[in-house]
C-alpha cells in the first residue's frame, strides 16, 4: 500500500493586516473588524463563515491583499482550489512580494492538479525567501506526488537544515525514500520522526510498511498497531498490519485486519481481495470466493483477484466457475506462467483436454489425462499415442509409462509394453505398481522367472499388495511350487485379494 504524504501543521499562512490607507476613519474601523473575526473564524475551521466576513470587509475596502489572501484560504479549505487560486493571484497582483500568498497559491495550484504551476508559485515563494521552510516542506509535497522523489528528499533535507525539529518533514522524507526503495534510510527517517513527535499515527504506520518490506515482519506488526493506537480509523493501516501478519502465515489474525479495513472502507478492493488470499491459505474456500467475488466486482481489471478467485473455485470442485475465473485472468495478463498453468489445469479437471492443449500445447499433464480419457474407453491406440505426446515433453512422468505400459499390453504388444514398465520402474525403484506390471507382461512372455523375480520387487516395496501375492502364486504354480504358491494365495486372501 502506497504511503499518504502529510502536509505540516500550518498548511497555509496569513499575511498580517494591512494598514489601511484611510486609517481611522469609519470603512477602515468596520473593515478591520471584520477581518479579525474572519481570522478567528479561519482559524476555528469555519471556513464559510470566514468567507462570509472577507467577502464584506471586501465591500468595504476591495484592494487589501491581506484579505483577499485570507478569502484564498477559506476557498481552499471548501476544497474550492481554482477560486483560491484565483484569490491568491489577485493578492499578488497587489502585493507580488509576498512569498507566503506565492506558498498559499502553489498549495492551491497543487490541489487543483497543477503540479507545474504549483512548482512555479512556490519558486517564487523561495526566491523571496530562501530561508522559508514551509515553502521547501510544499515543494517537497509537490515533487513527491509528480514522482521526483530525489527531488523530494533535497527539498525536506534544506526544510530540515532549517528546522531540524520538524517531524512532519522527517515523516515525508521517509516516504519519499520508500519510493525510491531505500526501506532502511525510510526506517531511519520515521524514527528521527517519532524520536520529536511520538504521537504521529502516519510515521508509526508508513514505518511499518517500510519494515515489512525489510522482511521485518514482526517489528512491522508493532509499528503498525503503535500507529492503529493513535488513529484505529486508518484503513491503509489496518490492511498493512494484516500484510504484516500474512507474511507470517498468521492467516486468520490476518484476515480479521483485512476485515477491520473493510468496515472502514467498504469499496476497498485491495482489502477484499488480500481478504481472499489470506482465507485461501486458511482453507476457507467459500469465505474466499464471496470475498473475491468481492474484490473483481469492485476492480474488474485486478487478474491476481481473478486467479485467486479461480483457485478458490477450483477447490470447491467448481470447475466451470474456475475455468471462467482462469480465463478473465489471462485475458488481464496473457503472458503470466502462473495463471496459463492454472487456467490450463482446471480445463484438464473438468474434462475439457483440447481446450488446454490448444492453451498449452506442450502440458505433459493433459495429453497424460487426455490419454487416461481413452483408456476408460477402450481406444487403446489413441491412448498410447497421448501417453506418447506427454512423454515427450515430459519423459519423467512414471504413472504415463506406466499407463502407456497398461495399454500396449492390451494390445498385447509386449515388447513395447515391457519397455514402458522398465522404464518407469528405472525411474521410480519404489514403485510397486511399476514392477508389478512389469512380472504381469513377463509371465504373458512366458518368463515365469523373470516374472517372479519382479513380483519379489513389488513386494519389497509393498508388503500389503493382495494382487501381487495372487500373482507370485500363480508363477510358483506354474513352475510346480505347488506349497510355496499356496503361501502366496493365503497371503493375498488375508489382505483381501480374490
Amino acid at each position: 500500500m502506497r504511503a499518504k504524504w502529510i502536509w505540516a501543521a500550518a498548511a497555509l499562512a496569513l499575511l498580517a493586516a494591512a494598514a489601511s490607507a484611510a486609517e481611522g476613519d469609519a470603512t477602515a474601523g468596520a473593515a478591520g473588524a471584520l477581518v479579525a473575526e474572519g481570522r478567528r473564524s479561519y482559524d476555528e475551521g469555519d471556513y464559510e463563515r470566514a468567507l462570509e466576513l472577507c467577502e464584506r470587509a471586501l465591500a468595504l475596502e476591495p484592494s487589501r491583499a491581506d484579505v483577499i489572501n485570507l478569502k484564498g484560504a477559506a476557498l481552499l479549505g471548501l476544497g474550492r482550489n481554482d477560486e483560491a487560486a484565483a484569490a491568491f493571484e489577485r493578492s499578488l497582483g497587489l502585493e507580488a512580494d509576498a512569498p507566503v500568498v506565492w506558498r498559499n497559491l502553489a498549495l492551491a495550484r497543487y490541489r487543483g492538479g497543477d503540479a507545474e504551476g504549483a512548482l512555479a508559485a512556490v519558486a517564487r515563494a523561495l526566491a523571496l525567501d530562501e530561508g522559508y521552510v514551509e515553502a521547501w516542506f510544499t515543494r517537497g509535497v509537490v515533487l513527491g506526488a509528480a514522482g521526483d522523489y530525489e527531488g523530494t528528499v533535497a527539498a525536506y533535507d534544506r526544510a530540515l537544515a532549517l528546522e531540524p525539529g520538524a517531524a512532519d518533514a522527517w515523516t515525508n522524507k521517509g516516504i519519499a525514500f520508500m519510493r525510491l526503495g531505500k526501506n532502511a534510510e525510510a526506517v531511519a527517517a520515521f524514527d528521527r520522526a517519532l524520536a520529536l513527535e511520538a504521537g504521529v499515527a502516519a510515521a508509526w504506520n508508513n514505518r511499518g510498511v517500510a519494515l515489512a518490506s525489510l522482511g521485518e515482519y514482526e517489528e512491522a506488526g508493532t509499528s503498525l498497531e503503535r500507529g492503529l493506537a493513535l488513529d484505529e480509523r486508518d484503513a491503509r493501516a489496518w490492511y498493512n498490519k494484516g500484510k504484516a501478519l500474512a507474511a507470517l502465515a498468521r492467516y486468520g489474525e490476518a484476515a480479521e485486519s483485512y476485515r477491520r479495513a473493510i468496515e472502514l472502507e467498504p469499496a476497498y478492493a485491495g482489502a477484499w481481495s488480500a481478504l481472499g488470499g489470506a482465507l485461501l491459505k486458511s482453507e476457507d474456500w467459500a469465505g474466499a470466493a464471496d470475498a473475491l467475488a468481492k474484490a473483481v466486482e469492485l476492480e474488474p481489471e485486478d487478474a491476481a483477484a481473478w486467479n485467486n478467485k479461480g483457485r478458490a473455485h477450483a477447490a470447491l470442485g467448481e470447475y466451470g466457475v474456475a475455468a471462467e475465473c482462469y480465463g478473465r485472468a489471462r485475458e488481464l495478463r496473457p503472458d503470466d506462467e502462473t495463471i496459463k498453468g492454472n487456467y490450463a489445469r482446471i480445463l484438464v479437471a473438468a474434462g475439457d483436454y483440447d481446450r488446454a492443449l490448444a492453451l498449452d500445447p506442450g502440458f505433459a499433464g493433459a495429453w497424460a489425462a487426455k490419454a487416461a480419457a481413452h483408456n476408460r474407453a477402450g481406444e487403446y491406440e489413441e491412448a498410447v499415442a497421448c501417453y506418447g505426446r506427454a512423454l515427450e515433453f515430459d519423459a519423467e512422468l512414471v504413472d504415463a509409462w506406466n499407463n502407456k505400459g497398461a495399454a500396449l499390453a492390451k494390445l498385447e504388444r509386449w515388447e513395447e509394453a515391457l519397455a514402458c514398465f522398465e522404464r518407469a520402474a528405472a525411474l521410480k525403484p519404489d514403485s510397486p505398481q511399476a514392477w508389478y506390471n512389469k512380472a504381469n507382461v513377463l509371465v504373458g512372455a512366458g518368463d515365469y522367472e523373470g516374472a517372479l523375480a519382479a513380483y519379489d520387487r513389488a513386494l519389497e516395496v509393498k508388503r500389503d499388495y493382495a494382487a501381487a501375492w495372487r500373482g507370485k502364486g500363480e508363477v510358483l504354480n506354474a513352475l510346480g511350487r505347488a506349497e510355496e504358491a499356496l503361501e502366496c494365495f493365503d497371503r493375498a486372501n488375508e489382505l483381501g485379494g480374490e
